[in-house]
């Protein structure tokens, strides 16, 4: 019985770990960890594609690994650069594609792939909608 408490526990703290979504500040991570590259793969001010809000522009994109093989089921936020806030998270789709909503400016990704810390991308300059690749 005490055994079946420590599960339910466990499962219970994991999904909330992995569900939460709520913004924070950026926790530090592994300086070690070689930084995924971003690949701006193009720019989209040929269509008027805009977010939700007319003010918001998309970025979209995609995350790899080394082999260029598409992850899917990745957690990945997406962090104002300047004041290090969580803006959103989301999961990567079966295809490895992500999608968020954002006002101009600069953001970094972190990326939570085999581990619980999460690897935070260089940051990029956001001024219209944009398609990027991410490779860890």
């Amino acid at each position: 019985m005490k055994t079946l408490t420590i599960i339910k526990s466990l499962i219970i703290i994991t999904f909330f770990t992995f569900i939460s979504c709520e913004k924070e500040p950026v926790q530090s991570f592994d300086q070690n960890v070689e930084k995924p590259q971003i690949e701006i793969v193009r720019n989209n001010s040929d269509n008027d594609r805009t977010g939700e809000d007319e003010e918001e522009e998309i970025i979209a994109g995609r995350i790899v690994d080394s082999s260029g093989v598409s992850l899917a089921n990745i957690r990945i936020e997406i962090i104002k650069y300047q004041t290090n806030e969580v803006m959103d998270c989301d999961f990567t789709s079966t295809d490895g594609e992500f999608q968020f909503d954002v006002q101009p400016g600069a953001y970094l990704f972190r990326i939570f792939y085999k581990s619980s810390i999460g690897i935070c991308t260089e940051a990029i300059e956001v001024v219209e909608s944009v398609q990027i690749m991410i490779q860890l």
